[in-house]
């Protein structure tokens, strides 16, 4: 078409140009070539190259340059402000903000701002109006409109993957605090995973007591299910926070299943015991709540300030708590899940009052915490621990890793504790194993935590940087569209100079809903 005399600075009636055009995944050499014939970069290219005094001066020479082009999804770009979050710079989105664009719409700026964990971009969305309950599905003005998902029920709530679930799952506590702040309902059904259910399905203590201190009703729908979740996943934490703070431990589901009924029903296997630890915390909860409103209030009430101050890491609480009830740190599910809990927390204190009360110390505790001479010594004395109890091979798919069997390899790894991976390395670690649902390694978890100087010593042992998770299940920075920060930058560049190929990478959307 160049050969034969197209304009290649046409413009369609939206302001579509080629350039702008050529703005959609896997054109970058388009787009060069269009470059390289004389086209006149644009503020896409600007943004891409985060120059703010470039984008400033198009957009004083033409502020329609901040506005979408109306077309979806093949013909062209995503709006601008997107392409602006993409960028990482704040002062590049506040130039796009100031020319009063459209912000609800799919895929929703608000919510890439929250998955990339930018939170003075949150801010500054929420402060120009972005809505913290954006409406599904819907595109920007004069695009062509999202189809559904699948076909509508008359009267039937779309549903949404709200700002809100965006910031629990995978953004910050300060972005979800912004959003409440800014009207997002923590009780509200239209989606699948609102309010309670996500924290209750990642097995998220201190997410869920977020929500349970913010105004969750503890009576609506989605915290009855976020029991039951828990219940099937056994996790007898969660379980005793939720109904502590005043979920209905006796409430069912459409099939009249309580969680007691429902519990350790799991689409796998349950590691073992696990479900006989979680019937047993149900039936405990149950017996209170059979019995009358004081002796009930006073039973919970002492439950919940024991594990309210676990969660929130008060050592004074913590105390106070075990004065008035030391029966209730000797069980297990304190001396395990919840030391285990304050150890990847890094609440020394909290595992130090657990351990004076009768908790083991155990290797995974303390690498958590970096205690490393507590670790050397525990591998003096038994050097199985270096494994822990985990198998040779890939955790079977269907099963579920037991607390315990994970290498304390993997912890250091997910804590940045750079300095224990170094002694267990020495010691004989298996640096390539892959563990768990996902199957993944010390590098994954290394790279997911953006422990820099973790990534840099097990990729100078030999980690392999070819092995990929089950299901692609962790993103990467050698993805497209992928946050930039310093730190992921730095692993980005140490991944390639050991043999990590970004082309051959599954996509990473920054689509979201």
């Amino acid at each position: 078409m160049l050969r034969h005399g197209a304009d290649i600075h046409t413009q369609d009636s939206f302001g579509l140009t080629p350039l702008k055009a050529a703005r959609i995944p896997e054109s970058d050499k388009v787009v060069q070539t269009l470059l390289e014939m004389g086209v006149e970069d644009d503020i896409y290219g600007a943004m891409v190259a985060c120059d703010e005094a470039k984008v400033a001066a198009i957009l004083k020479a033409d502020p329609m340059q901040a506005q979408p082009v109306a077309s979806w999804p093949e013909r062209g770009p995503l709006p601008p402000v997107i392409w602006a979050i993409w960028s990482g710079s704040t002062p590049i989105l506040r130039h796009i903000l100031q020319q009063e664009v459209p912000l609800d719409f799919v895929p929703n700026p608000l919510s890439i701002a929250i998955l990339y964990q930018y939170d003075e971009m949150v801010r500054l969305l929420l402060d120009h109006g972005a809505s913290p309950e954006c409406e599904y599905p819907k595109a920007w003005p004069g695009a062509v409109p999202y189809p559904p998902y699948h076909p509508m029920v008359p009267n039937e709530i779309p549903r949404a993957h709200l700002p809100l679930y965006h910031a629990l799952r995978q953004g910050t506590l300060p972005a979800a605090e912004m959003l409440l702040k800014a009207g997002a309902d923590p009780n509200s059904t239209r989606s699948d995973w609102s309010g309670l259910q996500w924290p209750a399905r990642a097995g998220n203590l201190r997410r869920a007591k977020f929500l349970l201190d913010r105004g969750v009703n503890p009576k609506c729908l989605c915290a009855e299910r976020s029991l039951r979740l828990a219940a099937r996943q056994c996790m007898p934490a969660l379980i005793e926070l939720l109904v502590s703070h005043g979920v209905d431990v006796q409430a069912t589901d459409e099939e009249g299943q309580t969680a007691l009924d429902l519990a350790g029903k799991t689409d796998g296997t349950p590691p073992p015991g696990a479900r006989a630890s979680t019937r047993e915390i149900l039936n405990e909860l149950v017996e209170i709540g059979c019995r009358s409103k004081q002796p009930r209030a006073r039973a919970l009430g002492e439950r919940a300030r024991l594990i309210d101050a676990i969660v929130d890491g008060d050592a004074v609480a913590l105390r106070e708590a075990r004065g008035r009830t030391p029966e209730l740190l000797d069980r297990e599910l304190v001396r395990g899940e919840l030391l285990h809990f304050a150890a990847l927390e890094n609440l020394g204190e909290v595992v130090d009052i657990l351990v004076e009360s009768g908790a083991p110390m155990t290797i995974h505790a303390a690498t958590a915490l970096g205690r490393i001479d507590v670790v050397a010594s525990m591998l003096d004395e038994d050097p199985s621990l270096l494994e822990g109890g985990c198998p040779p091979k890939i955790v079977d798919a269907t099963k579920f890793l037991k607390r315990g069997d994970e290498p304390p390899l993997m912890i250091a790894a997910r804590t940045n504790r750079w300095d224990v991976a170094e002694m267990l390395l020495d010691r004989g670690a298996a640096i390539n194993r892959q563990v768990g649902w996902y199957a993944v390694t010390a590098l994954h978890q290394a790279v997911d935590s953006e422990s820099v100087e973790t990534v840099r010593l097990l990729l100078s042992r030999g980690a392999d940087v070819t092995i990929r998770t089950r299901f692609h299940h962790l993103p990467t920075p050698l993805q497209g569209n992928w946050p930039p920060t310093i730190s992921r930058d730095e692993i980005r560049k140490l991944l390639i100079a050991h043999g990590a190929k970004p082309e051959e990478q599954p996509p990473h959307s920054a689509e979201v809903h």
